[in-house]
């Protein structure tokens, strides 16, 4: 089944766009100064540590082809079951629509050096595809996370927290769709910003639901939606659906410390742990040969500079 979904496009006043650019240049500029000032506590390695492992991942992305890229990230790994899920995963990757979608801004930080939201990016996007929904589904959950970040849409008129990815299964008696889970990507730590996020998700999911099942024919009809079945969405329970974080996998004394130290932070307010397949390092590998990669792919604008 092909994407029926595209979004529509919103029309802003002069004056809510630049309100909007503003408030982009503020959040970016927050961005960059934690991340130069926090070094260590994104990576678990010192100023000098960070520079040194920094050289590493760039020799490591200095390869001829996507291919040589797959075996570095994949050809050290002697537990089969992770070797044989990440090749996978790597063998879905599309390179030249991953390299158009990350957005120039967060590009631009990451070849001066601050990459801490372009690695944040790139770790969501294989963290989707390791969660690997069936294609129906998938389509419904995009659906509904644009929902949820666009949700003058379908008329609700105040912003909403979102998850990365949804669960969704379709119960074929009943006709109707049930979010089974939400998951988070996370490179960084648990602040008090990212909990209060995790503990809004599921009451927006509530919020945004309810406005689809009451609109649902309207809906389907003006968005061409059909993977939106005839019973509506539904949501299983807080205490039962899944609700997992998905980190980097800890490859250091200090990033286990820390992956212990989420868990338990995440408990508390009913979610869980668990590490991806991917760890920092192959992220940033990925990102330092993405950089390499606009050449051979001549309809992307990403790399102006540095060449």
């Amino acid at each position: 089944m092909g994407k029926v979904f595209e979004g529509p496009k919103i029309k802003l006043s002069s004056k809510e766009i630049d309100e909007e650019a503003k408030k982009r240049q503020e959040e970016q500029r927050r961005d960059r100064v934690r991340f130069l000032d926090n070094r260590e506590e994104y990576f678990g390695y010192d100023k000098v540590e960070y520079e040194d492992y920094n050289a590493k991942c760039k020799r490591k992305a200095k390869v001829n082809s996507y291919d040589e890229l797959v075996e570095t990230l994949v050809g050290e790994i002697k537990d089969k079951v992770i070797k044989n899920r990440k090749n996978e995963i790597l063998g879905n990757v599309d390179l030249r629509q991953l390299i158009k979608k990350i957005p120039q801004d967060l590009f631009q930080e990451f070849l001066r050096g601050e990459s801490y939201r372009a690695r944040g990016y790139v770790f969501e996007y294989l963290a989707n595809l390791e969660m690997n929904d069936a294609e129906e589904n998938g389509l419904l959950g995009d659906f509904v996370l644009h929902c949820l970040r666009h949700p003058e849409i379908i008329g609700y008129d105040r912003p909403l927290r979102n998850p990365d990815h949804l669960g969704i299964v379709f119960d074929r008696e009943n006709n109707q769709a049930v979010v089974t889970g939400m998951y988070e990507c996370k490179t960084g730590k648990f602040d008090a910003r990212a909990i209060r996020q995790f503990r809004s998700f599921y009451h927006n999911l509530e919020s945004i639901t309810a406005v689809l099942n009451d609109r649902l024919n309207e809906l389907k009809d003006k968005y061409d939606l059909l993977c939106l079945p005839d019973g509506g969405i539904a949501l299983q329970p807080f205490d039962s659906i899944s609700k997992e974080v998905l980190v980097p996998m800890p490859t250091n004394p200090k990033q286990i410390e820390e992956f212990q130290q989420k868990k338990k932070e995440a408990t508390s307010f009913g979610w869980n742990v668990r590490a991806s397949v991917f760890n920092g390092r192959d992220v940033d590998i990925l990102l330092n040969f993405i950089a390499k990669a606009e050449p051979r792919y001549e309809t992307t604008k990403l790399r102006k500079e540095d060449r």
